[in-house]
């Protein structure tokens, strides 16, 4: 994670606006922001994380309004799409002449390649996805069309939900194969939401779940590798599904059984952070127990036979070096 704005670390209202501003306008896609009352003093923190190939970003502040013109598109014509969800205040978004306004947590989805705009008023924060179209491999106008009929995906739901739990994940989650797995789930369920917003027949509500199961249950497991009850029963108990029929999914993916599956992503969580110079002052038991891993001579024999060194031994050499 990489804090890229607190102005409570900037001494005086004019300083901490001018470091905004200067965010904003560094950012990968700038706007043009202005504030709902900066003589009051601009309170604002944003975030940044890379989880895999994909960009988020939460941002919290007062009363804000943001606009991405003529001029910010000639500045960074980048071809990009924009998932967000809004929290705490009223909010107002416009894109390709399609209007929204909510008063509570809602999804919203925009398309950078045209002009946007966005107001909070009052005090509130929202996470933001940023993802190519390239990365999605959609003909531009299913995206654009996908905007204006954000509200007829049975996905909706799902993906609010979904970026919530990506932000708490990118937050804990080491990067590594979990955070790669996040973004290839991730991709395929906004895909999945475009195309079906898309779809101007209306696709099936059971069609699109079924169809988006195999990366729905790769971010669960993302999102709970650190929970010592998480199982194939309880994950399919999750996704209202059989066992049955969670097996024959995973099947389809080519990766090994469920279990092992879930284990090597816990033991890559846990090399990763015992090699982490933050993580100096845990014991190895705490490190494991933080992954997962209930008992602590299980998790040395399994982290041996998967690296060849004992957990212990790990650490020394990966501090040393």
């Amino acid at each position: 994670m990489a804090l890229l704005l607190d102005t409570a670390a900037i001494p005086g209202p004019r300083a901490r606006l001018d470091a905004f501003h200067g965010a904003c306008e560094a950012a990968d896609v700038p706007w043009h922001v202005v504030h709902e009352s900066p003589q009051e003093g601009l309170r604002s923190r944003i975030e940044y994380w890379q989880v895999g190939g994909l960009t988020l970003l939460t941002e919290s502040s007062g009363g804000i309004s943001c606009r991405r013109t003529a001029r910010e598109l000639r500045v960074a014509p980048r071809e990009v799409l924009v998932l967000s969800v809004q929290q705490g205040a009223e909010w107002a978004a416009e894109t390709q002449g399609t209007t929204r306004t909510s008063l509570t947590s809602e999804l919203f989805l925009k398309d950078l390649t045209t002009t946007s705009s966005y107001v909070r008023r009052g005090a509130g924060s929202a996470h933001f996805l940023f993802v190519d179209h390239a990365q999605l491999g959609l003909p531009a106008e299913d995206v654009r069309r996908a905007v204006r009929r954000l509200e007829s995906s049975p996905l909706v739901d799902l993906l609010r939900d979904h970026l919530a739990g990506l932000v708490a994940a990118a937050r804990v989650v080491a990067p590594g194969p979990a955070t790669a797995a996040l973004a290839a789930a991730t991709t395929e369920l906004l895909r999945a939401l475009v195309m079906t917003a898309a779809d101007e027949d209306g696709a099936p509500r059971a069609y699109a779940l079924a169809e988006t199961l195999l990366p729905r249950v790769r971010l669960y497991i993302a999102r709970h590798l650190q929970d010592p009850g998480l199982t194939p029963a309880r994950i399919a108990a999750a996704h209202a599904v059989s066992l049955r029929q969670l097996y024959n999914v995973w099947s389809e993916s080519g990766e090994p059984t469920l279990a092992q599956f879930i284990l090597a992503e816990r033991l890559a969580g846990a090399r990763a952070e015992l090699a982490s110079p933050a993580a100096q002052g845990r014991t190895v038991a705490s490190v494991a127990s933080g992954w997962g891993f209930v008992d602590a001579t299980h998790f040395g024999r399994r982290f041996r036979q998967a690296y060849g060194v004992s957990p212990g031994e790990w650490r020394r050499q990966a501090l040393a070096a």
